[in-house]
């Protein structure tokens, strides 16, 4: 059994994030954030070549051949990360959220952003609960779950994403996670990618700095300079 794997559902336009396509931007954000077993469900799939391309960085990848049932024919695993590659996520983000979903083993967690009441938002949350997925609510998913393998069963036969959540949600087992105050972005129709790309670098980029910056302040002393028995003796 593995110990986590992805499931990409797949873009079907084509589309590109800085310059490398949806699907494969989904797989190499998952590597990163430490899943190496991915796959890949919906009718476009990611040819021979971008497989090969994956492969060569590290990450195993395959077609899903159940479609339309994306959790039928996924091997067995202890967790099932869920990740729409129309989703533009930074993979330390995805990793976080990852291992925030991990600390209840028996519930999934749906990644959503939060907003005002709205009318057709679909999902509802409430204390920290998916509680429905039909009709008025005051999120929209972010396109990211966390699913243990053993729920898995309970959704196998399902057609779509949405499907499993509804059936998640009737049961009782689905956790709500915010997005924020990570970047998690998913394209709608028509979205302006390159201005996208510009958040999601000036984000990233402080995001970075602040890390570095956090580890450098966390040292009993960063700005001391140790040259051997001259610097313990002054």
């Amino acid at each position: 059994m593995l110990p986590i794997a992805a499931l990409i559902v797949t873009d079907e336009t084509g589309a590109r994030f800085s310059g490398v396509d949806l699907n494969e931007r989904a797989a190499l954000a998952a590597h990163q954030a430490g899943i190496h077993h991915v796959y890949f469900a919906g009718r476009h799939q990611p040819d021979l070549a971008a497989l090969l391309r994956l492969r060569a960085q590290g990450v195993f990848a395959a077609a899903q051949l159940g479609w339309p049932r994306p959790f039928a024919d996924l091997p067995p695993a202890r967790t099932i990360v869920v990740l729409e590659a129309r989703t533009i996520v930074e993979p330390e983000a995805l990793k976080a959220m990852v291992d925030e979903g991990s600390r209840a083993p028996q519930h999934a967690t749906l990644v959503v952003i939060q907003g005002p009441e709205r009318k057709n938002s679909l999902i509802r949350v409430t204390d920290g609960r998916v509680v429905s997925v039909i009709g008025d609510g005051n999120a929209m998913s972010a396109g990211i779950a966390v699913i243990p393998g053993d729920l898995i069963l309970k959704i196998n036969g399902v057609c779509s994403m949405r499907d499993a959540i509804h059936r998640l949600s009737k049961g009782g087992t689905l956790r709500a996670l915010s997005a924020e105050p990570h970047f998690c972005v998913p394209l709608a129709a028509g979205a302006d990618i390159p201005a996208i790309e510009r958040s999601y670098y000036r984000h990233t980029t402080r995001a970075a700095f602040g890390r570095l910056t956090g580890r450098l302040f966390r040292s009993p002393n960063p700005f001391r300079i140790r040259l051997g028995k001259e610097a313990t003796a002054s």
